[in-house]
Order: C-alpha cells, then structure tokens, then sequence
C-alpha cells in the first residue's frame, strides 16, 4: 500500500525504480539506504537523500505498511538527516510530502524541519520542508 506515493507498484515499475537508485548510488557514491529491522534483520523500507526536482538533496522514505507507526521513519529519517549534514557534508536538507499525508507532515515538523512552501505536483498539493545544517540538532 502507497497511500501518498500513487498505490500499488508493479513489477516493471519496481525493476525501474531499483535501475535508477543503483545509478543514483553510482553516479554521486550516495542514495537511498535498506532499512532492516534490528531484531529480525526483514527489510522493512528504504530511506535516504537523493537529488531532488527542487534543485536541492532531498530525503525520501517508504515504508511497509506493517511497519507504520512504530518509529521506524522518525529513526531513519533523523539517522540520514544527520548523514547528510556529517558525512556528505551538505548546508541543506528538504523532504517533500503530499499535503494530505498528516502522519509525515508530523513527523517532519517533529524533528525540526520547517515548512517553507506548497505547490502541485501529481494532481496533488505537496508540502516543501527544509532544515539547515547550523539548525540541525541530532
């Protein structure tokens, strides 16, 4: 389930999206990350910085729905928020969620990420977050 990022994913979509992560990686030696569960060691989703349409890197992250509401996303996404400001040594972080996914907007605004603007983009209106490095306290 894709309740905010446009349902269900098939095949020839998931072998895309995996092609263009691994070019990700190769090209900028970064990207997203597996996120495994301590105790069973499952993959329960992914999460991770990428370049973004906005010109900026952005933090990204999805879930199984199993795994919802357990911190699991406030963990990663604090965990590669703090990566990017201490390894990959950027000024600026953002994530972009829809408007209408309150349990994100939550989480972003939880941990210290403002939100600076609104637009359309996949006939739905997206809240902009930004954070900067001098802001950031892990």
């Amino acid at each position: 389930m894709r309740a905010f990022l446009g349902g269900i994913v098939f095949d020839n979509a998931i072998n895309e999206k995996i092609t263009a992560i691994q070019q990700h990686w190769d090209e900028y030696q970064f990207g997203f990350f597996a996120v495994i569960e301590k105790n069973n060691k499952e993959i329960i989703g992914i999460c991770g910085p990428h370049h973004s349409e906005e010109e900026d890197i952005e933090i990204s992250y999805m879930f199984f729905p199993q795994f919802w509401g357990k911190g699991f996303a406030q963990e990663s996404v604090i965990t590669t928020i703090d990566y990017c400001f201490k390894m990959l040594n950027l000024e600026t972080v953002i994530a972009i969620t829809q408007e209408a996914n309150l349990r994100s907007c939550l989480l972003l605004e939880k941990i210290g990420m403002k939100h600076t603007n609104s637009f359309e983009r996949y006939d739905a209106i997206q809240r902009k977050y930004k954070i900067l490095k001098n802001e950031w306290q892990a």
